[in-house]
């Protein structure tokens, strides 16, 4: 359906509101922008689109790179700078902060309107004792030059984030995570194998505080 609208010249958040619509969710969902937006992934067999190496290839290439095909001439949808300005929370998703957080971070002014923002802004942690929870994060972290800790996904948004949503596997961390990003640490079992551990998990990040 959406690639049907968008052929048809409708604009990504216009789809979105539709289809939320149909599906009768109630939460307010806006794609950050309107136009195209593509990662490429840099590898050793060339360049891939993110559906042929995530998909077709089964995740099986080690990464060299990224790129975010338009980025840079790309604007946020309507709305969205709004909405960071005016939001009291914002929270980034335990999400791969490659190939999730980062494409949307790299469309202009997004990531200025997130650090100018009086929000706390939370992130969960998708990296547990050195692995990862869902995906190919930790496998990426290390053929990126990163350290395969929780440690090293922090690293990644530091001047970003306020509060690092961890688990108690890495509780050991949180001082190095403090002292080289200067965010707070909150402990919190972020494995989420049920409803109790999602409402426990929820709960956890809308009161954490910077």
């Amino acid at each position: 359906y959406r690639t049907a609208r968008i052929r048809q010249g409708a604009k990504l958040s216009v789809i979105t509101s539709e289809i939320a619509s149909a599906l009768d969710v109630k939460s307010h969902i806006v794609p950050v922008t309107d136009q195209p937006l593509r990662t490429i992934v840099q590898t050793d067999e060339g360049d891939l689109s993110f559906q042929e190496y995530f998909v077709s290839r089964q995740q099986r290439d080690v990464i060299k790179g990224l790129r975010y095909s338009g980025a840079d001439s790309c604007k946020p949808a309507p709305g969205v700078q709004e909405i960071i300005q005016s939001a009291e929370h914002i929270i980034i998703a335990p999400s791969n902060p490659f190939l999730s957080i980062r494409p949307i971070l790299a469309v202009p002014t997004i990531r200025e309107c997130l650090v100018n923002s009086s929000a706390t802004i939370v992130s969960v942690s998708p990296i547990v004792a050195g692995n990862a929870i869902k995906g190919p994060a930790a496998a990426m972290l290390h053929s990126l030059g990163h350290d395969v800790s929780v440690l090293g996904f922090a690293r990644l948004y530091q001047g970003l984030v306020d509060v690092f949503i961890i688990d108690q596997k890495d509780k050991e961390l949180v001082g190095l995570i403090s002292e080289e990003t200067g965010a707070e640490c909150v402990i919190a079992d972020t494995i989420m194998r049920g409803l109790n551990e999602k409402r426990s998990l929820a709960a956890t990040v809308l009161t954490a505080h910077g």
